[in-house]
């Protein structure tokens, strides 16, 4: 973060808690306990993807027994405070997951159909106004017989995506990268022999605060923790 010099990491307990990890101080604190913050006790389903935009952390969750507690939660990475922000009444549209991305530049949400098999992204137009959200695109994924999933999204808006199509009698599964805005393909790879199950992208600039560690080698820290990389 270059407005206040530091790497800062963002962990979530398998409970409702949260912590932040700055590399400048090497130090762990609790952001907040959801449970207590919005009075929802029941577990809650963090499935949606966070986005950082503006020194903020956005994400969206509820509760998995009960959708009407969605919220949307913007973290300030450099005050460390909680600011909720309202629910737009257009996301009643779609399916309960909503994910977060900077897209362009901008803030934006991907928002599959409930009825359809369409996904739509939404931009937030003016950063200083909750408000202005208008409908990006929209991009269709019905090709294949069953269904396509998105498991990453670039910040130029490039989807990386998994579907599985049936063909001669044989099921197989596509890895794709697609580019909505100009709705083309711009490259696929049958995997199907991998049985790929989630895949994400990286940054090359990361910064790991347990310091640089060799493919393979296993690093034990100060209190007994193994570190491992693949």
């Amino acid at each position: 973060m270059s407005s206040i010099d530091d790497y800062k990491i963002i962990a979530r307990s398998l409970d409702s808690y949260m912590y932040v990890y700055s590399l400048r101080t090497g130090i762990w604190n609790k952001i907040y306990d959801t449970n207590k913050l919005f009075h929802i006790a029941c577990a809650l389903d963090f499935s949606e993807t966070m986005a950082v935009f503006n020194d903020f952390l956005y994400q969206s969750f509820r509760s998995e027994e009960d959708v009407k507690t969605r919220r949307i939660v913007g973290f300030d990475l450099v005050n460390e405070e909680i600011k909720e922000f309202p629910v737009m009444s257009w996301l009643i549209e779609y399916d309960l997951k909503a994910s977060f991305l900077v897209m362009n530049g901008r803030l934006s949400l991907l928002c599959t159909s409930k009825s359809k098999p369409i996904a739509d992204v939404w931009t937030l137009k003016n950063c200083n106004e909750w408000s202005c959200w208008e409908k990006s695109y929209s991009f269709h994924f019905d090709d294949f017989e069953y269904g396509m999933t998105i498991l990453d999204i670039t910040p130029s808006g490039k989807l990386l995506t998994k579907a599985a199509y049936r063909k001669m009698c044989s099921y197989f599964t596509q890895i794709k990268i697609i580019n909505p805005i100009q709705d083309t393909e711009m490259s696929s790879i049958d995997v199907s022999d991998w049985k790929p199950i989630d895949g994400k992208g990286y940054v090359e600039t990361l910064v790991s605060p347990f310091g640089t560690i060799k493919p393979g080698e296993d690093v034990e820290d100060d209190d007994g923790n193994y570190h491992i990389s693949l």
